[in-house]
């Protein structure tokens, strides 16, 4: 069994209360750090370029900070999107965040 508090990840950013842009209701994205693509259009190149600012978090040190918003998610229909960089590449922690949720 994998302990949640042993997995961590560098968060960027966390945007609450957006409307319409990352699915249905009122989403919060959490923003991850890094990404190996580097792609030429890349929306959020400060994810992956070093020097950039970040708090490593664990499964529930996110949670601590998004579950706030949990009365808009169950209203709305919304929830937790997770971007950044690239999300794929932190698959381990987002299944063990949904085990915390």
């Amino acid at each position: 069994m994998i302990d949640v508090n042993a997995i961590q990840v560098p968060v960027a950013a966390i945007s609450r209360h957006r409307l319409m842009t990352d699915g249905d209701g009122v989403t919060t994205l959490v923003v991850l750090h890094s990404c190996p693509l580097r792609c030429r259009w890349c929306l959020n190149p400060q994810t992956w370029r070093e020097g950039s600012t970040y708090q490593m978090m664990t499964p529930m040190q996110l949670y601590t900070h998004v579950r706030v918003d949990d009365l808009y998610f169950q209203a709305t229909g919304g929830g937790i999107t997770f971007g950044g960089g690239e999300p794929a590449i932190r698959s381990l922690f987002i299944s063990q965040f949904r085990k915390v949720i």
